[in-house]
């Protein structure tokens, strides 16, 4: 995987307020509040990685992870795909925490998911602004948002080195006609985690 510029970790760069200790769960309102915020963009598949890292680091119970909204982006051509822009995950920090805060400060990390990995590349290395969720749409009681605000992302992981994106069949569409990306136009490319992919065949294939 690979990240961008400001990793989760960096958020210990960011300021705080310290509070009293509150163990409820952070409001939509909070959230949109926050000044501790992250957009990050890329790999859907490590969207459950993401929201581990962040939880590890909240006072139990804080947590609130919403649900952005449905939309439509071209893919490919006439072709479109369909399905939520991301979470957004929003908690009070503990006071032990991997990014140094205060105790109590309420840390937002906004993740795009829709369409991968390619948009935690592109965006990213050329500064280009994508829909993430609006965090002021969101709802308390479903944890659900029905609006969008574009941001150039902060961040940006990938399941693969970012060159690999430049290639014909895996670029995304919308920067086709984007220059190439390469590794110095990252802050920088850090392996962070891994996570490991079964690989689909056909029974010829496995057998010959």
């Amino acid at each position: 995987m690979k990240i961008r510029h400001i990793a989760i970790a960096a958020l210990a760069a960011l300021s705080g307020q310290a509070f009293a200790t509150n163990t409820a769960i952070v409001t939509a309102a909070q959230a949109a509040a926050a000044t501790d915020v992250i957009f990050l963009s890329g790999s859907s598949a490590a969207k459950g990685i993401i929201k581990g890292l962040v939880s590890q680091n909240c006072t139990a119970g804080t947590l609130a992870t919403f649900t952005g909204p449905t939309i439509s982006q071209a893919y490919a051509g006439s072709t479109t795909i369909s399905g939520s822009v991301g979470n957004v995950y929003a908690c009070r920090v503990a006071a032990t925490n991997d990014w140094g805060l205060p105790e109590d400060t309420v840390v937002v990390v906004n993740k795009r998911d829709l369409l991968g990995s390619g948009h935690g590349v592109f965006p990213v290395a050329q500064n280009v602004a994508v829909e993430f969720t609006d965090v002021s749409t969101c709802s308390d009681t479903a944890f659900t948002c029905t609006g969008t605000v574009s941001k150039a992302p902060d961040a940006g992981i990938s399941d693969e080195e970012p060159t690999l994106y430049n290639g014909k069949y895996n670029r995304p569409y919308a920067f086709t006609s984007s220059a190439a990306v390469a590794s110095t136009d990252f802050g920088s490319v850090t392996s962070v985690f891994s996570q490991v992919f079964r690989v689909a065949v056909i029974n010829n294939l496995a057998t010959d």
